[in-house]
């Protein structure tokens, strides 16, 4: 299970039921937060079918997602 919380960062729990928490990576200015939800979803899954752990992968889906709050639409990301 993964949840997402926003400006709280994303927990999980490992298939052993340990906590993994991430912080969040806030933009330096917050322009447009629309899809980053689905930003984030998409790179969590990435990151895992890449063969990344769950803290890595929760920590490259934060990183992504607070990328895509700081830029207008999608254009930027990399």
């Amino acid at each position: 299970m993964i949840c997402a919380w926003a400006e709280e960062g994303a927990d999980a729990l490992e298939p052993d039921g340990t906590l993994v928490h991430v912080d969040a990576f806030p933009p330096e200015r917050l322009v447009d937060t629309l899809g980053a939800g689905d930003t984030f979803n998409a790179a969590v899954i990435f990151a895992l079918s890449g063969g990344q752990s769950l803290r890595d992968a929760l920590t490259f889906g934060c990183r992504i997602a607070g990328k895509k709050c700081g830029i207008h639409g999608y254009d930027g990301i990399v």
